[in-house]
Formats: structure tokens, sequence, C-alpha cells
């Protein structure tokens, strides 16, 4: 849609009762198709930008545009209608998952509702129920759980199309299984429109076309992921944060410990300042800081073995996982920071455990 892009000029926002502003002469750009993720301590003033876009709130100054026309001249009707919003915690009303559903565009057809729901990975629990697309979830879907709830509310924005989409901690509140299924049909949700993010964990957004940092109140800092931690300001700061408080919550068994922190060291090594990672022959690997220094890595290759490939700096670290008795847990390591895990190897284990 050529006329999304959503623009915020000098935008000050203050509530009724506070002394403090909550957004200060704010002004920021989200592009027309484009990913753009808010990041930011809590409190900051994330869900306040958001907020403003579908008016649920007016700004005390500034302007806020949606394709160079200001939403104050828009109906309500009008502005929301090209909006999508997904909360953190969804609506649903005391009526059937159908009507819920319709709820994003009530003259949808009964195909264009199960297309929906195949999209947002709804289809495969609603159609398992004794009354499928008729059962009546109850006062706020007390009678689903977390992440069925959510996929109704992503089945909605696929069904409503609007060329904006704003996503307001969409998976913070969901277990593992649920948040990678409702993190899939987000992906695919996002596909050409412009998006607005805030997420939870900042591993979910490090592929987003633009971050902005919000403190305060105010931006402190914009970029790409690669951009902001070489600017060594708060993003940095946040993500390594994140990241190592995931870190020591995975695993108790030291040996494992041991292999998710070479992993996380080395993670971190390759987006710092890494230019390449090398296998040496079969049991070692090369990582290379800079053109002078590189440090190698010895392992029980028939655990653990690492391709001989090389990755850009600000590239994720691809990792082959062969036959390692803990493998389904580094796994689960990788897909929660984002790596992407990849089963099976071209190496053949050995039969002795040669340690190199």
């Amino acid at each position: 849609n050529p006329n999304s892009d959503i623009l915020f000029d000098n935008v000050t926002l203050s509530y009724d009762g506070q002394k403090n502003s909550a957004l200060k002469n704010i002004s920021l750009e989200i592009p027309n198709g484009k990913i753009t993720a808010l990041v930011g301590p809590s409190g900051s003033g994330k869900s306040s930008i958001l907020n403003l876009i579908p008016r649920f709130y007016d700004p005390k100054s500034g302007a806020i545009l949606i394709g160079n026309q200001n939403i104050r001249h828009l109906t309500m009707q009008s502005l929301r209608s090209k909006i999508a919003l997904v909360n953190q915690e969804p609506i649903l009303f005391d009526m059937s998952i159908k009507d819920n559903i319709l709820y994003g565009n009530p003259n949808a057809s009964d195909q264009e509702i199960e297309g929906a729901s195949k999209s947002s990975a709804s289809d495969e629990f609603i159609t398992k129920l004794p009354d499928g697309y008729n059962t009546i979830v109850g006062e706020d879907g007390y009678s689903l759980s977390g992440g069925q709830k959510q996929r109704i509310s992503l089945a909605r924005a696929f069904l409503k199309d609007a060329p904006i989409l704003l996503l307001d901690e969409a998976t913070s509140s969901l277990d593992t299984e649920s948040e990678h299924l409702v993190q899939e049909a987000i992906n695919t949700l996002m596909k050409n429109r412009t998006t607005l993010i805030i997420a939870h964990r900042l591993s979910t957004i490090i592929n987003s076309d633009n971050i902005i940092v919000i403190d305060n109140g105010e931006v402190v800092e914009s970029g790409t992921h690669s951009e902001l931690i070489k600017n060594d300001g708060m993003y940095k700061k946040l993500y390594e944060r994140e990241f190592w408080s995931m870190l020591k919550n995975i695993s108790s068994n030291r040996k494992v410990q041991k292999i998710i922190a070479f992993l996380a060291s080395a993670y971190l090594k390759l987006v710092y300042s890494t230019s390449r990672i090398e296998l040496i022959g079969r049991n070692k690997i090369e990582i290379f800081l800079n053109k002078k220094e590189s440090f190698i890595y010895s392992f029980w290759h028939d655990q653990l073995l690492f391709c001989p490939l090389t990755w850009q700096s600000t590239e994720i670290i691809k990792v082959l996982i062969s036959k390692h008795r803990d493998g389904d847990i580094i796994t689960k390591v990788i897909d929660k920071f984002g790596f992407k895990a990849i089963r099976g190897s071209t190496h053949k284990p050995s039969k002795t455990k040669n340690k190199g």
C-alpha cells in the first residue's frame, strides 16, 4: 500500500494526572511495507507510541501522519480500517470461534475464514474441537489456551488484511511451543505490511528493517541490529543482558552449560567483530576475531560438529548438530536465541572418542 507510511512529527503526550510527559517531542518514521521495532526499558513510552496510531489517545502537541494525512483529519472508522492490532492479551467475546474471527471482517465468507485460520495456525486445533468453528469460547476465551487465543487473534488480523499491523508484545505470555507457532504466523502476517512491533525478547526483532530505542519518552538511537550493536549504546546493553540471563536458565547440567557458553561466546564474537569461522581437521574450529587474532576450540566431533563455512560478522552463526546426546537441548538454545539450527551432518561420526 503506497499510502501507509507513518510519520511522528514532534509528538508530545501527557496523561491526565501525571506531571511528566510520557513522550517528549518524538519524531520518527515507520516506512511503508517495512518492519519497525520499538525497544526500551519498561515504562519508556513504547506502548504510548503504538497506542497513538489508532488514536486511543491524542497527543498534546505535534502531528501523526499516515500517507501524508494527519490522522486527526480522518474519521475513526476510516483510520482504524487501515490497522490490525494484535495485543499481548487478545480480546475474545463470549461467542463462537467463527464469530470472533469475523470481527476482523464481518462480510467474510466461510472460505476466507478458513484461509485466515490456516494462515494463523488456528485451523488445526479448531477442527479438532467437537463443534469446530461453532465452538463457544466463553468470556475472554476462558475455554482456550493462551496460544489458541492468540492464534484466533491473528486469524482476525489475517482476515482484516489491513495495510498497517501493530504488534504489542504478542508472544510475551505464551509457552515456548505456542510462541513458536504464533511467531511463524506473525512472520507470514508481516509480509508486505507496514509493521510496528513491541517485542518482549530482542532476539525476535533482530531482523527488523529498523529498530528504534526509546528511553524516558525520547528516541535515543535507531538503526539495524548490527548498526546498534556497533554503536555500543543502550540497545547493546539491553541485548547482552537478555542474552546472558536466558543462558543461565537453559540447563543445570555443567557439560551442557559449557557447550552453550561456547556457542554463546562464539556467537557474540561473530556478531561484534569476527570475520569468519572455519573447521580445522575433524575436531577443531578456529574463530577469527580479526586479521591478527583468533582462537581455536577443540571438541568431541561425534557430539558437536561445525560446518566449514564462512560468515559475515552481521549474520547468525549456523550450527550443525550431529549425534550429540544433548542435541535437543542445544537445538532449543539455538532456537531461543534466533540461531538457525540444522539437524544432521555431512560427516559421519567417529566410533572412537578421541578428544581434540
